[in-house]
């Protein structure tokens, strides 16, 4: 049997499918098909990770998969922060939906956190190397398509000021001699309304900003992280493998109060 998991949005919600998608293998013994149909080969960006397991089929096309022959019926997830603990029991031709919850991998993470290969990019080894001998923070600021896209913006809002300052001070109080690197899609932005001796802005070249994994790549290396309220600064906090670290993420993941996060945001970070 073959079951097919679609791929959609960014490099953040693509990272949690595709980790559904693993456990999704493991616990159901059948074979998984990435279906990134919705995709140019250019667009699709797992595989510049060196994600490409055996037991995992990643097709580079736009090609229509025949599930006519299973009789399955679809999976369509309605809400994408709530875990569904019944979703490995049952089998169906294709899951859709976001699938953000780190519950779905953690009981297999350690057979997982090796799937990613960061060490095909450049790196600015400056950066890194003060990032691994400081008591380093990042703190992810993303503007983007959260001020300049209307159906973005009007779900995800647009974290104010107050929650980053906040934050900072909250960790600062915790770490001796704390350095704080931020990243984002709007650095100049963000230079304009931050400013101390302690900040750290990484700058990136346009080329960068298509393709980001220089950023997440750092931001996994510092040993704290401050998150926003995106999918892409969440796995730059979940693959800090700093077993002591502190991760602060914002209360209010959308613009909806009502949304529930708890099944996205671990029990051990701290809500700031």
């Amino acid at each position: 049997m073959i079951a097919k998991v679609k791929i959609i949005g960014g490099l953040g919600n693509q990272l949690f499918q595709y980790f559904f998608a693993r456990s999704l293998s493991i616990n159901s013994g059948c074979k998984v098909e990435l279906d990134i149909s919705d995709f140019s080969s250019n667009k699709y960006t797992l595989h510049k990770l060196n994600i490409n397991q055996l037991n995992l089929k990643l097709p580079f096309s736009k090609n229509k998969f025949n599930f006519s022959n299973l009789l399955l019926k679809n999976k369509k997830e309605e809400d994408p922060f709530k875990f569904d603990e019944n979703i490995f029991k049952k089998k169906y031709a294709s899951y859709q939906g976001y699938w953000q919850s780190y519950k779905y991998f953690e009981k297999n993470w350690h057979n997982f956190k090796d799937d990613i290969n960061f060490e095909k990019f450049n790196y600015n080894f400056e950066i890194l190397n003060e990032i691994k001998r400081s008591n380093s923070i990042s703190v992810h600021i993303r503007r983007g398509d959260y001020i300049e896209n209307s159906k973005t913006s009007q779900f995800h809002g647009n974290i104010k000021r107050n929650y980053y300052k906040n934050a900072i001070n909250n960790i600062q109080n915790k770490i001796e001699n704390s350095k704080f690197f931020f990243f984002s899609d709007d650095i100049e932005w963000v230079k304009k309304n931050f400013s101390d001796k302690k900040f750290y802005f990484v700058e990136n070249s346009k080329q960068d900003l298509k393709t980001p994994f220089k950023d997440l790549f750092l931001m996994k290396n510092c040993k704290h992280n401050i998150i926003a309220n995106s999918t892409f600064s969440w796995w730059g906090a979940w693959l800090n493998e700093n077993n002591n670290k502190i991760v602060l993420a914002p209360k209010d993941w959308t613009t909806n109060r009502k949304t529930i996060t708890t099944d996205l945001i671990p029990k051990w970070w701290h809500i700031a």
